[in-house]
């Protein structure tokens, strides 16, 4: 997996505990903090990550950072985070705001219902934002709330099962809210994934992923895919790049991207690209902005036919366990999605060839939930980013 340099120089500040969003065409940068004690409430946007645009140095919500932003009901939106009000006084922040042009900001609440706080995660699902976890002044969160306007808030739960927790990732995929990492600020940090699809009820998808015990990581859904990009633990500040369909599947698509190990950086998904921009290394606070394809690492052609004719599923037919194999792209990432006699997705693989661009996934017969599929036919979809290839195959008692 490639990443190349749009700028290594924005003319934003370098910053960290920031917020962006992908909005309107463009990429937002909102806030954010240096360790010389600089402290934002400006916002900028770019088309291409190249040329940047300042909307405002000083939006209507004052300096801060630790704050979320989400894109719902066709505006931005700010909530929370750790602020200096007018006489220079630090403090937690419980308010909301929004804007449809990054220039003017508009306070839906000055004191939502939920407790003032910072490091916490907003997401969108159903025609609501939900917030979750964060650090209030009594300690980590582990409730969640909702809105449909940002100004009168439900509290869902008081305990959402996972371990109150602050800069942690989040994400939504596929209708349902994921959970990911963060620390308990007293030095312990997760590696566990939590899922939701109404926001009440969550269940461990896994308490032990591949990318390790992190926080200060970042995530962006991309190519129908959730990734976890770079964040720290108490001895390293990572540069990896991981991605899943699932939250438990979880696939390295690179130990090592061109970009500096660095924490509380942001990434997103726009323009058909997965992106990073700013952060804090352990020497300094970057102002640059990096992008990826997400899938390769060199302009190869997509599976060729000659390379389709040689995936094979073996045993097929088969009873508990499956392998399939194929040759692709040179360490592009493979993806197997696996579907029922009616159409219905019950599994989904990803897996990283090797240099050879050989590949390979096995699948041990079980759905999503973890439970063994029934005897039947199934057809598995394989894709390496271009065309796609479908095999049959079936299960036996």
């Amino acid at each position: 997996m490639d990443w190349f340099r749009a700028t290594d120089s924005a003319p934003w500040h370098g910053r960290e505990v920031f917020a962006s969003l992908s909005y309107n065409g463009q990429m937002w940068v909102l806030g954010g903090m240096t360790g010389g004690g600089w402290t934002g409430n400006d916002v900028w946007h770019s088309p291409d990550g190249v040329t940047w645009t300042e909307a405002t140095d000083s939006a209507g919500w004052c300096k801060r950072e630790g704050h979320a932003a989400v894109v719902f009901d066709n505006k931005m939106w700010v909530l929370g985070g750790i602020g200096e009000d007018t006489a220079g006084r630090w403090q937690l922040c419980d308010d909301v705001w929004w804007s449809s042009d990054g220039v003017r900001w508009a306070r839906a609440t000055a004191s939502a219902a939920w407790s003032a706080r910072v490091g916490h995660s907003v997401l969108v699902l159903g025609g609501k934002m939900w917030l979750f976890g964060g650090a209030d002044s009594f300690g980590f969160k582990g409730d969640v709330w909702s809105s449909i306007d940002g100004t009168d808030w439900t509290r869902e739960c008081d305990s959402a099962g996972w371990y109150g927790r602050a800069s942690n990732a989040a994400v939504m995929l596929g209708g349902r809210m994921s959970v990911m990492g963060g620390w308990d600020g007293q030095d312990h940090y997760f590696g566990d994934v939590w899922s939701s699809s109404d926001g009440k009820n969550w269940s461990l998808v896994t308490d032990s992923a591949p990318w390790g015990p992190r926080a200060g990581h970042s995530t962006a859904v991309h190519d129908s895919m959730m990734w976890v990009l770079a964040g720290a633990n108490l001895t390293r500040r990572f540069n990896d790049v991981w991605c899943s369909t699932n939250g438990s599947d979880w696939t390295e698509a690179t130990d090592s991207a061109q970009w500096a190990g660095r924490v509380f950086a942001q990434a997103l998904s726009f323009d058909g690209k997965i992106w990073i921009l700013g952060g804090a290394t352990e020497t300094s606070y970057p102002s640059d902005a990096w992008y990826s394809a997400g899938l390769g690492v060199d302009e190869e052609k997509p599976m060729s036919a000659m390379r389709a004719r040689a995936v094979r599923l073996e045993p097929n037919p088969f009873r508990n366990r499956v392998a399939l194999t194929c040759g692709v792209r040179r360490n592009s990432i493979v993806r197997a999605v696996i579907r029922d006699c009616s159409g219905t997705v019950v599994r989904e693989l990803v897996s990283r060839a090797g240099k050879s661009g050989a590949c390979r996934i096995d699948w041990d017969g079980r759905d999503r939930l973890g439970k063994s599929v029934p005897a039947g036919v199934y057809l598995v979809v394989i894709s390496d980013g271009g065309v796609h290839v479908e095999r049959k195959l079936v299960r036996l008692r």
